[in-house]
């Protein structure tokens, strides 16, 4: 008996088609429709635009951080499209920072990650991701992965009603209804990525990847920190401009939080505390942020009306023979760059 023919895209109706990418079909269902549609032969095969739409979103990326693994035949082309839904809903590219500080935090052992057909089976139910923002559905493809030696880890967690926990703790994901028009980020609202609020210290993230980031922060060494400098103390012009350009909040559209001009090679995410007088937090990655980076470093920032605190932390290891900061010189380096003039507040006026 010849063989059947494999499934095809042109054996697809088109309106069919269009609805296949909004859908999260069962391997069990999937398999008898493909099956069905094999009776047409077409030399590009169902399974293989849907795998090469999925590496055209990886590698759209622009640096090697993930990758699949599926197998073939009919529960394997269920499978991707399964993950071709999640993909392909928002923007994949900001997932490259997290995962490449994710490896140089020890949550990962290196990169790329390559989603299993495991992954794909623990995602979220249908109904659980329309309510889900894009991003969180995104992360619960590899949230379960994320484990350092510790055993520390940032899993996502969902409820039958709604809910949902990171780390074990609720958090608030807001959409264009429950949003305060008076939230601190509510003029950069993003549908696929929207503000939250809670999870750790009652904070409010600009987004679900920037809380992402501040459960990744702070591991490693601590190079060296200013507990409060008070913003009005004697200084040159050019360190209260640079003090300024590193901690204030941007009003660039019209935002009162989360703005600032981003600092050149660096990745920035802010935040607010909802508890005490609103004062801005700043996450500056210094390294660590790119796939080839082989050590995280952070400027940790708070700023309120008054006073502002800074605080260097790297997983650099520390060069034997030396002290303080000097152990650290790989990221003393780009830190004093990107501080400029402000880097006193941190290394004295003597550096």
């Amino acid at each position: 008996m010849a063989e059947a023919p494999s499934p095809t895209l042109a054996s697809l109706p088109s309106e069919l088609f269009c609805r296949v990418g909004d859908f999260l079909p069962a391997a069990e269902d999937l398999c008898p429709l493909l099956t069905a549609l094999g009776s047409r032969n077409n030399h590009v095969s169902i399974e293989m635009f849907t795998r090469g739409r999925i590496d055209v979103v990886l590698r759209a990326m622009g640096e090697p951080v993930l990758s699949h693994r599926t197998p073939e035949g009919a529960g394997g082309v269920a499978q991707m499209i399964r993950l071709l839904h999640v993909l392909e809903k928002g923007e994949m590219k900001a997932w490259t920072t997290i995962l490449s500080l994710a490896k140089c935090y020890g949550f990962i052992d290196s990169l790329p990650l390559t989603i299993t057909p495991a992954d794909i089976r623990q995602l979220p139910s249908k109904a659980q991701l329309a309510r889900l923002p894009v991003s969180m559905g995104q992360y619960a493809l590899f949230a379960h992965r994320l484990v350092n030696a510790s055993g520390e880890r940032l899993p996502l967690e969902l409820g039958n009603d709604g809910e949902v926990r990171l780390e074990g703790l609720h958090l608030t994901v807001y959409d264009s209804q429950t949003l305060p028009l008076d939230h601190p980020f509510a003029k950069m609202f993003d549908v696929t990525d929207p503000p939250c609020t809670g999870a750790w210290a009652g904070l409010d993230f600009r987004c679900c990847r920037d809380l992402i980031l501040w459960g990744l922060r702070s591991r490693g060494h601590t190079v060296a920190h200013t507990a409060a400098w008070e913003l009005t103390s004697g200084n040159t012009a050019e360190e209260k401009a640079a003090v300024k350009h590193l901690t204030e909040p941007g009003d660039y559209v019209g935002v009162h939080y989360g703005g600032g001009v981003p600092h050149p090679d660096t990745h920035q995410a802010d935040f607010v505390s909802c508890t005490w007088g609103q004062p801005l937090w700043r996450l500056i990655f210094l390294s660590g942020h790119r796939s080839t980076d082989t050590y995280a470093a952070q400027l940790l920032i708070m700023r309120d009306c008054h006073f502002c605190s800074v605080s260097l932390h790297t997983t650099e290891e520390p060069v034997s023979g030396m002290e303080g900061a000097d152990r650290f010189p790989l990221t003393c380096e780009v830190a004093k760059r990107v501080m400029g003039a402000a880097a006193f507040l941190l290394f004295g006026r003597g550096e």
